[in-house]
């Protein structure tokens, strides 16, 4: 996403293991420089890569870059 040390993103990542299985639940926010709007993705998938470059998709694809500030490069 090109953010910055001090650019209004979150992230989080919870592993969940049933067994042979274990899934990663990731979940990320944009917000506005003071905080009164955001952007909230969340999504669970057994690739943790994957998982996070999806969500971080999408959270562009919702317009976080424009939200935040953040540059297109």
């Amino acid at each position: 996403m090109n953010g910055f040390c001090n650019a209004p993103l979150a992230g989080y990542c919870s592993t969940t293991r049933n067994g042979e299985v274990t899934t990663y639940t990731v979940r990320a926010r944009a917000f506005t420089p003071n905080g009164d709007t955001a952007i909230d993705v969340r999504l669970t998938g057994a690739d943790a890569m994957k998982t996070a470059l999806t969500v971080s998709d999408r959270l562009n694809r919702h317009g976080a870059r424009e939200l935040g500030g953040m540059s297109q490069d």
